[in-house]
């Protein structure tokens, strides 16, 4: 049996940030978040945190700001909205305050970012989202800077010479969740399977790919990982030969796939 991992949004995104920041064309000046998710739940909404440490051996200025991706943007690229002329109402990057906002850090010094969710309306039941996007800040005379704020936002007068970012997610409600599943193959003849949530529920889990035949207590040929933002479709992309039929079963533990059931047609 083979285990696929999605390459998604915040697996390219990841990768992406983590070979900007470790990259050797930057000096010396490095920096590690963890965790890199942040949950609230509206019912009990309480103050997050997560720890940013400076792991190189230079002093570093960092400015954290709260920021939105489209789920079909290049640096989210989750899938595509089911409906495209329709804006998703799920972002809550006004709703955060951060503290601090700008940190400086010397080298092996940590410290700790709050972050809390002040919604600014009332919100419907369903999964809310934002990212905040950690910047190294380079004075252009090479000396660090303060960065200035202003009505707009943040003076563009400083250089971003590294970026990282902690997802946070916000739920009001109990999910319920429901896929609908397209199967169709590319010009390899590989099994592609795409996820459609309709639904306002974020699904993090696991889809199991199975023959037709096959009963509870069958092993699945593979298995793989599936994000799924709410409102929106993704392609899953197999390395099996594209059959006339299969069975789908997902589940939000890979080990029990129990949430739902069908069989997907070519």
């Amino acid at each position: 049996m083979r285990y696929l991992p999605v390459m998604n949004r915040f697996c390219l995104l990841w990768l992406w940030l983590t070979l900007l920041v470790t990259s050797p064309v930057m000096g010396k000046a490095f920096f590690s978040v963890a965790p890199g998710v942040v949950q609230f739940e509206f019912s009990r909404l309480r103050t997050q945190s997560f720890m940013i440490s400076n792991t190189g051996d230079e002093r570093v200025r960092l400015v954290i700001r709260p920021v939105y991706f489209a789920v079909d943007s290049r640096s989210l690229r989750a899938g595509t909205p089911l409906n495209p002329d329709r804006k998703v109402q799920d972002n809550i990057s006004s709703s955060l305050v951060i503290s601090p906002r700008v940190l400086s850090l010397a080298p092996n010094q940590r410290r700790k970012v709050r972050v809390s969710l002040r919604p600014q309306k009332q919100l419907r039941q369903g999964d809310y989202r934002a990212h905040l996007l950690i910047s190294v800040l380079k004075g252009k005379s090479g000396r660090v800077n303060p960065p200035i704020t202003t009505t707009t936002g943040l003076a563009i007068n400083l250089d971003i010479q590294m970026e990282t970012a902690v997802a946070v997610y916000a739920r009001m409600g109990k999910a319920v969740y429901d896929f609908h599943w397209d199967c169709s193959k590319n010009s390899q003849n590989q099994l592609i399977v795409t996820a459609i949530n309709p639904n306002q529920w974020r699904f993090k889990g696991w889809v199991g790919i199975f023959t037709p035949e096959s009963t509870v207590k069958t092993p699945p040929l593979t298995l793989v990982r599936l994000i799924s933002l709410r409102e929106s479709k993704r392609p899953l992309l197999t390395e099996l030969p594209a059959e006339n039929s299969v069975r789908i079963r997902w589940g939000l533990d890979k080990e029990q796939l129990n949430m739902g059931s069908v069989n997907c047609n070519l």
